[in-house]
């Protein structure tokens, strides 16, 4: 299919390949296109030529455009039409705001000054046909900037900036940028849709706005200095989602890569994803670096090139795990070039710490960040499913985007395919010679001791128990983790004798490694009598009581993970525990040293429980004299709940203990004062 490209130098292409046409030829389809009617053939031989010779060399023109294969009617007829697009239909088909609009592309579109390269190819006539059609179009493009304007005015400044950018390169008068403010400002700034994920199971997501702002915070030194995150996190754990919804506020030259122990390779693929952004004029300068056989001698004229160039530039690294030391070195000395340029790569949990201890080799200290991806909380997503199964689903998920996505719309027991092949790859990748050994560990009751390890893995001689609890595949387990509040700092009571895997997901994805039903894993969730109720305690589940107007702010945002795979989400008015784990649970007990006495109350949902043994239960508060436990069925069978009982001044405990909770506390109050989280 032919186009002829009229939103900037004007040319023909077949296909998206550009075709060398002579001028006369170019103006003359340019006409056709543009009119979109038959035109008799002395009417466009008297725009284009003056004299008697006009209709011969029409005629020519016409003969030069058969040998191209472009026919504009058969010979010798008087009407001749053109069958072509235009690069100004393909831009305005793309609807503002539409599923598929894509900011930055469709303002690539717009290449310049429309129809430029025109001028004194014809006579006086065509010169003024050329001026009227050059002020239709800029109208055209006029309104739809600011038809973009207006909706990116909605969200934030990034697509802003590049709108007014592509206006005033086009000549167009454009109104000042509003004033975003602080980072604070900037952070609580809606995102753009683009940046709102939809899955096919319906979950709807948006990135952590703390991790948003922190990347954002550092793309803003980037104009300063070069700057390098490496940012930890699983596959599909809205990684590029985060970057992209930090980074939206600059024209970025965007490039993503996989990482790769070969700098030719890696230099030749990062030209190549650079050059279709770059000015037509300028992408010869870039393509001539691809004929340049010394590596080392590319990299240094590609910082020129790019210092001449003056666009920021956002290099995305996947698999960093690969990086070699040569590329190493060559990133740590891209990060003194007096370039705009921010690197971001990306790892899994489990390399982040080796690699954050490489990069501090090679790159500065003060332009090194290390960031990772916070759990997935309940106030990020939208999906249209109960409450229950989303929480259930945020819960055995570990607030990973992934896992969670796929437990919905029905969570289930049972280890989703791409999760089980995300996390068997990070084994892969990180301590594929211990392997074997933590597939052994993985199939333990847990917690285990260091003794019931040896013996699963005959001494252990490879050392896979100490590298496993360095990495955080492990970690030692206590049988009641102590957290002090309000300052949710962990207390540890040494000597801690056993362990368990840290993620849940992980020790599954490895027991079923392989394995089937009947080599000994159960999948089937027991039953046991849960303990009754203190009668000390008044139960209320009137939800219409429970969410009553009045209740206290619960404190800050935030996440905290404990051991014992407990995770506690304190999102804008609510704390969440989750915990998804198998054989013996631990006990999570926060405690407030000293607290007034008086009546506490405590307001919240239960949405899921299972126990691990009877020792389980979904709640317990005390004061220094007493325990006072509900159990999941007198919780009107998951779902909100009131609970009262007395407390004397001193230490105020609030515990839990199960296999699998989903536990939202809406307030603590003790005398009708609330208790900070």
């Amino acid at each position: 299919m032919l186009t002829v490209n009229v939103l900037g130098h004007t040319y023909l292409s077949r296909q998206g390949v550009p075709l060398a046409l002579p001028g006369k030829s170019l103006a003359l389809l340019t006409y056709l296109a543009l009119e979109t009617r038959p035109t008799h053939r002395e009417v466009l031989a008297d725009l284009l030529w003056e004299g008697p010779s006009a209709l011969g060399n029409l005629r020519t023109e016409l003969s030069k455009l058969r040998g191209l294969n472009i026919w504009l009617g058969p010979p010798r007829a008087p009407l001749l039409q053109l069958e072509a697009d235009t690069d100004l239909m393909h831009w305005q088909s793309r609807l503002v705001g539409a599923k598929d609009w894509v900011l930055d592309d469709w303002l690539s579109i717009l290449r310049g000054i429309p129809l430029s390269g025109l001028e004194d190819l014809g006579t006086p006539q065509y010169a003024e046909w050329l001026e009227g059609q050059r002020q239709r179009l800029d109208d055209i493009v006029e309104r739809g900037l600011r038809e973009a304007w207006d909706y990116e005015s909605q969200l934030r400044q990034g697509g802003l900036v590049r709108i007014k950018q592509k206006a005033e390169q086009l000549g167009l008068s454009w109104p000042d940028l509003p004033d975003l403010g602080s980072a604070e400002a900037r952070r609580a700034a809606p995102l753009h849709p683009a940046l709102h994920q939809t899955w096919p199971s319906g979950l709807k997501w948006e990135p952590d706005p703390e991790l948003v702002g922190a990347i954002g915070d550092i793309a803003l030194e980037a104009a300063n200095a070069p700057q390098a995150v490496l940012l930890g996190g699983r596959e599909s754990s809205g990684r590029r989602m985060a970057v992209a919804a930090a980074t939206q506020h600059r024209p970025w030259l965007r490039v993503e890569l996989a990482a790769t122990r070969d700098l030719t390779q890696f230099l030749s693929a990062f030209i190549m994803q650079l050059i279709p952004q770059l000015p037509e004029e300028r992408r010869p300068d870039f393509r001539g670096l691809l004929a340049d056989p010394l590596p080392e001698d590319r990299v240094g004229k590609l910082g020129l090139l790019l210092m001449e160039l003056g666009q920021p530039v956002l290099l995305l690294v996947k698999n960093v795990e690969d990086l070699s030391t040569n590329l190493l070195v060559s990133l740590g000395f891209s990060l003194d070039w007096p370039i705009e340029m921010l690197f971001v790569l990306l790892s899994h949990p489990l390399s982040l710490p080796r690699l954050s201890m490489k990069l501090g080799q090679y790159l500065p200290q003060d332009r090194l960040h290390v960031l990772e991806m916070p759990p997935l909380t309940k106030e990020r997503v939208v999906v249209e499913s109960p409450q229950a199964n989303v929480l259930q689903a945020l819960c055995r998920g570990e607030g990973w985007l992934l896992a969670t996505r796929e437990q919905l719309p029905q969570p289930t027991p049972a280890l989703p395919a791409k999760v089980k092949r995300a996390l068997l790859l990070e084994v892969e990748q990180e301590v594929p010679e211990h392997r074997e050994n933590l597939i052994k560990l993985a199939r333990l009751p847990m917690p285990f001791t260091q003794a019931e390890a040896q013996t699963a893995l005959v001494f252990d001689r490879l050392g896979t128990v100490r590298q496993a609890l360095a990495l955080n595949l492990l970690e030692l387990v206590p049988e009641v983790v102590e957290v002090r509040m309000p300052e949710r700092r962990a207390l540890v009571a040494p000597p801690l004798k056993q362990m368990a895997f840290f993620s849940e997901l992980m020790r599954q994805a490895l027991a079923e490694n392989g394995s089937s039903l009947d080599d000994g894993l159960s999948l089937a969730v027991p039953t046991f009598p849960l303990p009754s109720l203190n009668p000390l305690y008044e139960l209320m589940v009137s939800a219409a009581d429970v969410l009553g107007a009045g209740l206290p702010p619960l404190g800050q945002r935030g996440t905290a993970r404990f051991a014992g795979g407990y995770f506690m989400h304190l999102e804008e008015s609510v704390v969440r525990f989750y915990r998804c784990g198998s054989g013996k649970s631990p006990t999570l007990r926060l405690s407030w040293l000293n607290v007034p006495a008086g009546e506490v109350e405590v307001v919240g949902r239960l949405d899921h429980f299972e126990a691990a043994d009877s020792r389980d239960f979904p709640l317990a508060v005390c004061d220094e004299h007493g325990d006072w436990s509900t159990d999941a069925a007198q919780l009107s069978g998951f779902g909100w709940f009131k609970l009262r009982g007395p407390a004397c001044q001193g230490p105020l405990h609030l515990s839990l203990r199960a296999k699998e909770v989903v536990l939202t506390i809406r307030s603590l109050t003790v005398g009708g004062q609330p208790v900070a989280f």
